[in-house]
């Protein structure tokens, strides 16, 4: 974990000394694999492109190459995600703890209304592009233009990943006490004397 340092100054005159982390979800990574879930390695190009190759060296076709997701082979998602087929309804303060990623203007004054009236956001899971690259997304009404929802797009939650961070720093600072104490008990032993070993 990474910590930077910030000064921020007060209004008042002098500063806050703030410290700050970057909140980012690690990405999983999808090992290559081909149609029977076997994994492929990676040959790199020099002159002429890259390309993928089985256990006995043999070049295989991008379009036979897959990804290996819970241990079976998977097609890359294709093209933009087209309808959400199972809305899960939440508070709309829940899309408000999600780290974006990706942001879009959604007009639909219904769907606006709607969400509005009862305080909720749409959740549900997206692609924007090829790969495998899946986002969590929520759709909610935008709070500085009324009559237009965003869809907001991230890898992870922020208080998940805070409440992580806490428990880094806590566990930074037990350990802490734990070595001034071990120290402390060092200090207090008699050192030996070099003539006591003669």
């Amino acid at each position: 974990m990474v910590w930077y340092n910030l000064e921020v100054n007060k209004p008042t005159g002098g500063c806050w000394n703030v410290k700050y982390t970057p909140l980012k979800k690690e990405k999983p990574e999808y090992p290559a694999c081909d149609k029977d879930g076997n994994e492929l390695v990676r040959v790199k190009g020099t002159i002429q492109a890259g390309y993928y190759a089985n256990f006995k060296g043999e070049k295989v076709e991008s379009k036979d190459v897959f990804k290996k997701v819970n241990g079976s082979p998977r097609a890359p998602f294709v093209g933009r995600i087209k309808t959400v087929e199972k809305p899960i309804f939440v508070d709309e303060n829940e899309a408000g703890d999600l780290l974006t990623d990706t942001n879009y203007l959604v007009d639909n004054q219904e769907l606006y209304d709607y969400l509005k009236a009862n305080k909720q956001a749409i959740k549900f899971g997206a692609w924007f592009g090829n790969g495998m690259n899946a986002k969590r997304c929520y759709i909610a009404p935008d709070k500085n233009f009324n009559g237009y929802c965003r869809i907001y797009g991230g890898d992870g939650q922020a208080s998940e990943l805070i409440a992580e961070k806490i428990a880094e720093v806590e566990e930074g600072k037990r350990l802490a006490e734990k070595l001034k104490d071990i120290d402390l008990k060092a200090k207090n032993i008699n050192r030996v004397n070099v003539e006591e070993l003669l």
